[in-house]
Formats: C-alpha cells, sequence, structure tokens
C-alpha cells in the first residue's frame, strides 16, 4: 500500500510541473500577441502616414505637370502664330523706316509725281527734326508730335489736272510707308485746266 501510495503521489506532482509549464507557455504566448499586435498597430499608423505623403507628392506633381502642360500649349501657340508677328514686325519697319536719306526721298517722289501724270516743278526740304519739337525753315514750320520718332518735311510744287494731283496725294497718304500730308495749296493755270500744288508732306523715320 504505501508503494502505491508513494507513486501516486510523484504522479500528482508531475501533473502539476507540466501543467504550470502549460500556463507559463501560454503567458508567453499572450505576451508575444500583444506585442506582435502594438508593432503591427505602429507599422499600419507610419504606413498610413506614408501613403499620405506620397499622395501629396503625387498630387504636387500633377500640378507641376499640369502647369509645364500649359505652358507648352502657350509656347506651341506663340509658335505658330510667330509668322504673324513676323509680318507684323516687317510692316512696322516698312511703315517708319529706320533713316530717312534726302537724295533717296527726291528720287521716290520724281517717280510717284511722273506715275500720278503730275510735273514736278521744285522740291525742297524744310527741316529734319526730332518729334517733339519745332522749328522753322522758310515759311514752312516743322512741327512734330509722336514721341519717339522723327520726321523730315518735303515741300513739293506740281502740275497737273486736279484728278491727278488729288490721286498723287492719296497714293502718297495710303501707301505703307507712313506720310503725312499738312497742306496742299491749288493755284489754277491760266493755260486750261491744270493747277499748280504746293504740298506738304512729311516722311518718318526711326534715327
Amino acid at each position: 500500500m504505501a508503494f502505491n501510495i508513494n507513486v501516486k503521489k510523484k504522479d500528482t506532482g508531475a501533473s502539476s510541473g507540466k501543467a504550470a509549464n502549460v500556463l507559463e507557455d501560454i503567458r508567453v504566448f499572450v505576451v508575444l500577441m500583444a506585442v506582435a499586435c502594438i508593432g503591427l498597430i505602429v507599422l499600419i499608423v507610419f504606413g498610413v502616414r506614408n501613403n499620405e505623403a506620397v499622395k501629396a507628392k503625387i498630387t504636387e506633381q500633377k500640378k507641376v505637370y499640369q502647369e509645364s502642360q500649359a505652358s507648352i500649349a502657350s509656347l506651341k501657340a506663340l509658335q505658330a502664330r510667330s509668322s504673324e508677328y513676323e509680318a507684323q514686325r516687317d510692316a512696322y519697319n516698312a511703315m517708319i523706316p529706320d533713316t530717312q536719306n534726302r537724295q533717296a526721298v527726291m528720287i521716290e517722289m520724281e517717280n510717284r509725281i511722273e506715275a500720278a501724270r503730275c510735273t514736278l516743278s521744285d522740291l525742297t526740304f524744310g527741316g529734319d527734326a526730332a518729334i517733339g519739337t519745332s522749328t522753322q525753315a522758310g515759311d514752312a514750320a516743322v512741327t512734330t508730335s509722336t514721341a519717339g520718332v522723327k520726321e523730315l518735311q518735303v515741300l513739293m510744287t506740281v502740275r497737273g489736272s486736279y484728278a491727278d494731283i488729288m490721286g498723287l496725294c492719296n497714293s502718297l497718304v495710303t501707301d505703307p510707308e507712313l506720310m503725312r500730308i499738312d497742306a496742299i495749296h491749288l493755284t489754277p493755270i491760266q493755260s486750261g485746266e491744270a493747277q499748280e500744288a504746293t504740298i506738304t508732306l512729311v516722311k518718318f523715320s526711326k534715327n
């Protein structure tokens, strides 16, 4: 009987030890699971923040891309209109030349008067002044009014019919080159319908 009792006591001690070990294992597992959950939560939080930062950067880059596309479109539009701007520049250069050469102006006026079927009697220059000043040359005053441009006054005496003289004046003021007629004085010629006209013409230049 004593033997049997001793054996039972030993079995009870072993069972108690196993139960304690299992309980300790469960506690360790629970602790590990808790640590793992905390680590997972931390990773999720940081991951969400990183995703938000990445989204913000993507949005910023999209905005930069859209602005770049708009700039490229504007440049393409300007490039497409470059020929138009060049034509406007050429028209402006034709309208107001860089300089006025008096000998060239004299030849030009002779050709214009001849083309209008008129006769040139006299041609003189009234003055060469910067715009914005007033000078006196003979009986004619040189009056200027547009900033940044110089003017050359041309005094012409021509003969021809009234219609031809008016045609000459019209061709002068409608020419691609900017010219201004300040005065026209008509005097009938006794022999026939011809008239003599004194025309005060102003030509412009940049320098």
